[in-house]
């Protein structure tokens, strides 16, 4: 069943060095506390513990995410096959060799990396033990990424899906936030389009 309160790691792979990667996980990262399970001026338990982790190489990313979390978003410059972490890359290939080693990511992986959405990825996070991957194909602009994470979380941390597993709970939040998303851009516009890909 769904849990009360989320825990949620948000990783960085700009480091400092990335102003749009900064701002974004520093968002998340004081925003996403405020939603939580009554008002009582600040000290109701929050829907959403959040753990946030700058990486600036790639030795940082390999072992700073673990399963114990409940859901990744993962902040970072991307194409089908690689990711930026500081000024080096991580290429799937090396994550996949990794699942064979025990290295396991959460279940949920939420992604406002360009183009994270591809079949290379899919099939590595799968291997990694991810159920569903919350990304786009295209390239993510600062404003998609922010109107996306905005309508996301709030749908996610709302309310509780009494009775949903955390999986479904972000299958729903998703469903709500995307229709919303797509509804406040003006007709003929190009933004990214995000999806929600059951691996397993």
């Amino acid at each position: 069943m769904a849990n009360q309160t989320l825990d949620i790691q948000i990783l960085s792979c700009g480091g400092m060095t990335d102003l749009m990667s900064e701002q974004e996980a520093t968002f998340l990262n004081n925003c996403l506390p405020l939603f939580r399970n009554e008002v009582s001026f600040g000290r109701a338990t929050p829907r959403a513990r959040t753990s946030m982790v700058r990486a600036y190489k790639p030795d940082h990313l390999l072992t700073a995410v673990g399963d114990h979390y409940d859901l990744l978003h993962l902040i970072a410059h991307a194409d089908q096959t690689s990711l930026q972490v500081g000024k080096n890359h991580v290429d799937a290939s090396t994550l996949y060799g990794l699942a064979s080693q025990g290295k396991r990511f959460p279940k949920i992986v939420v992604s406002t990396a360009c183009k994270f959405d591809s079949a290379t990825w899919r099939k590595t996070l799968a291997e990694l033990g991810v159920e569903i991957l919350i990304a786009a194909k295209a390239d993510v602009t600062p404003a998609n990424l922010a109107a996306f994470d905005m309508a996301f979380y709030s749908a996610l941390l709302c309310r509780v899906y009494k009775g949903k597993s955390d999986i479904e709970r972000a299958i729903l939040a998703f469903e709500q936030a995307d229709s919303y998303y797509r509804s406040i851009h003006a007709m003929g516009a190009t933004f990214a389009k995000f999806s929600c890909t059951p691996l397993l």
